[in-house]
């Protein structure tokens, strides 16, 4: 458990998106880990910040020796801030993950991202869209993780929805990973990721009120015009595919080389929200 105390002070125009009173003020969370037999274990954990609920709970259950269930859900108060940075960090452990797994050698599990290179630029491609407004964050998501003498294939689903007032998003996502070990030296691992992501927030609700989504209505028409159309290039219904191939190699015992490639596409009904995209990455890590 734990118990804080916030102390919020808006500045800079925030206070029209804020509510300093209900943002600042006690917080506290409370939770319970438990193991009831050897194969399972839980995580549940409540509490209440910012005027609003939080919920956290995982489970993992050992179907087989082989065959193992991950499945989690939960309900957070952020804002729109928060929830990019909080998407880059993870993006940025996962890469560095990512590369210390391949720099030991060891088996990558569905939960250690591979498609770290599309992870990433996906999560930076999101870093213009509305930066203000408080959202309440539904999350749910479940694995499966398959192991066999050199093979380990996962494959899991997700769920978020978030209501950040002036825009609104929900996301479904899938992804299908496999990793095999092909000698005492070499890693081979493939990775396809999809997404389909429905946010609102039009070109024309910008227009009509560019405050609502943090632009300064007194500032040049030219200005607005390009804010507000990078903005509405993160908005609409899209669907994202991401391929990802990676492979490691034990050079010494404290040297390892690896490489990764990625292809991203998305695509969308609006041209604005499509892209492709693709990424290499090769390195050398040395141990010290």
């Amino acid at each position: 458990g734990a118990v804080g105390y916030d102390e919020i002070e808006l500045e800079d125009g925030a206070e029209a998106f804020f509510d300093e009173d209900a943002l600042s003020g006690f917080y506290w969370r409370a939770g319970v880990t438990g193991r009831p037999n050897r194969r399972t274990d839980i995580r549940v954990e409540y509490g209440e910040r910012y005027d609003g609920d939080f919920i956290d709970a995982n489970i993992t259950y050992d179907v087989t020796p082989r065959i193992r269930v991950v499945a989690r859900a939960g309900r957070s108060f952020q804002t729109r801030t928060q929830q990019i940075d909080s998407r880059t960090r993870v993006a940025q452990i996962d890469a560095l993950d990512f590369a210390d797994q391949l720099r030991q050698g060891a088996e990558l599990s569905a939960r250690q991202v591979i498609s770290a290179a599309g992870d990433l630029s996906s999560t930076l491609s999101g870093a213009g869209a509305q930066a203000v407004g408080v959202s309440v964050t539904n999350d749910a998501s479940a694995g499966l993780i398959y192991y066999r003498d050199r093979w380990n294939i996962g494959a899991s689903v997700t769920y978020e929805d978030s209501d950040f007032g002036v825009r609104d998003s929900e996301v479904y996502g899938a992804q299908i990973n496999a990793s095999r070990r092909l000698n005492k030296a070499t890693t081979a691992r493939a990775a396809v990721r999809y997404r389909n992501v429905d946010s609102s927030g039009t070109l024309d609700d910008c227009f009509a009120a560019p405050a609502d989504f943090g632009i300064d209505d007194m500032a040049d028409p030219s200005v607005i015009n390009a804010a507000c159309t990078a903005i509405s290039g993160d908005n609409g219904q899209s669907e994202t595919v991401i391929a990802s191939v990676g492979i490691s190699y034990q050079l010494f015992e404290n040297i390892a080389l690896f490489g990764q490639a990625s292809h991203t596409e998305r695509f969308a009904a609006d041209n604005l929200l499509e892209y492709d995209e693709t990424a290499a990455s090769v390195g050398l890590t040395l141990e010290f």
